[in-house]
């Protein structure tokens, strides 16, 4: 008995995987503001002016996790975190400031802004597989991502359950079949809290939308020679 289950051990394996992508700096981002049609803006109303900013695309860390339970079934699952919150007011400022003031959401030398307002993303899955026999095997898997929204984009939650099958009648064909349907949550997009400013964001324009249905279905072959 002893050697049986040291057997059954062995097939059981385990995989784990943490992989980081860092951030990745744009450095300065530059264009010009038109302003001409505004003639009243302090100091930069009723011309065109050269403005620059800085931006930083978000850092990710994902964490994946594998192993069997017992014998023909796989589980797995993985959490990741993408920073997201760094794209969340980018300022831009008078390039006659560089140097001198420095350009932030509450610079005293901020002209204008991108306010995107996104917070951290996290996305979550798990699932199971499993080999019937030699021919056939299938997999269920359930995923959770958080959207990024704060107000100003329409990124809610989204939840998703998919499966899938392959038939494998020997080792030169195998078929695939799968399909998904999820649920995108339902939001909305109007005014909300400027960081580090007084003003609110997203003043042009306010709307709800509703939850929304997502399928799909794939079918595919391989054949080797």
């Amino acid at each position: 008995m002893a050697l049986a289950g040291a057997l059954v051990l062995l097939e059981i394996a385990l995989r784990a995987s943490l992989i980081y992508n860092s951030e990745v700096d744009l450095g300065t981002v530059t264009g010009t503001l038109d302003l001409t049609q505004s003639p009243l803006a302090p100091g930069i109303g009723g011309k065109i002016t050269n403005v620059y900013g800085t931006a930083t695309m978000p850092q990710s860390v994902e964490f994946k996790l594998q192993s069997g339970f017992a014998p023909g079934w796989l589980a797995y699952g993985s959490v990741k975190w993408v920073d997201w919150s760094v794209l969340n007011v980018i300022a831009f400022c008078p390039t006659a400031t560089q140097g001198k003031i420095a350009c932030g959401p509450a610079s005293p030398a901020r002209a204008t802004s991108l306010d995107l307002m996104f917070q951290d993303g996290w996305t979550v899955t798990g699932g199971v597989g499993h080999k019937f026999n030699d021919q056939w095997s299938g997999q269920l898997q359930v995923s959770w991502d958080r959207g990024t929204s704060t107000g100003l984009t329409t990124q809610t939650d989204t939840y998703l359950l998919s499966g899938g099958v392959a038939y494998s009648p020997n080792k030169n064909v195998e078929i695939r079949l799968g399909g998904a349907i999820g649920m995108l949550t339902s939001g909305s997009y109007g005014p909300t809290s400027c960081p580090n400013a007084t003003k609110k964001c997203g003043t042009d324009a306010s709307y709800d939308f509703g939850d929304d249905l997502v399928t799909a279905v794939s079918l595919s072959g391989k054949l080797k020679f």
